[in-house]
């Protein structure tokens, strides 16, 4: 019990903090993960990506790696990235984060988020020149309903960034998870 009490306190804690050395022991055994295959697709993200345990089937085919770390938000992904993105000739990279910047008790300005987006964008590319990244959209939920605004203007800078570039992709499930 007290080591169950001890990791949700972690967890906790990770979640509130801006300080991207909190995930520093997630990084840690991600950067032991095997991730170096040719023609593999690198997921990365926050709990999402962490918690897609049918992933490898899912893509299939395709060979996936899940580089995704608790309740990161978008500036923790982007310090980790180059730790992270290791890979040799990976086929595309898809990013799910943000959720986690926008919160009712607390959100980040969707032009801060959108700034971060770019800067990962600049990451990926110094590392892969021409490599297709797919961005999943800032998800609606029941949680976040109230700040939902906040998350539709972020996605909608990031679309918008996306479409001006045929190698970014910007995938909205909204519809998805608004509809009955």
């Amino acid at each position: 019990l007290l080591n169950w009490l001890d990791s949700q306190s972690r967890l906790v804690s990770q979640f509130i903090s801006e300080d991207p050395l909190v995930w520093e022991k997630d990084i840690l055994l991600l950067e032991q993960k095997e991730n170096s295959g040719a023609g593999s697709v690198l997921f990365l993200g926050s709990s999402s990506i962490v918690r897609w345990e049918s992933l490898p089937t899912d893509v299939a085919p395709l060979k996936s790696v899940n580089l995704g770390f608790g309740g990161a938000k978008i500036n923790d992904v982007v310090y980790y990235a180059n730790r992270l993105l290791r890979a040799e000739n990976p086929s595309a990279i898809v990013i799910f984060v943000g959720t986690n910047d926008i919160r009712p008790e607390t959100s980040k300005d969707p032009e801060w988020i959108f700034d971060k987006y770019r800067t990962l964008v600049s990451i990926v590319r110094a590392r892969f020149f021409e490599i297709p990244i797919y961005y999943i959209a800032i998800t609606p939920s029941i949680l976040r309903w109230e700040v939902w605004p906040i998350a539709k203007q972020t996605n909608d800078l990031i679309e918008k960034f996306s479409s001006e570039d045929p190698l970014l992709h910007f995938i909205d499930t909204s519809p998805y998870l608004l509809d009955a």
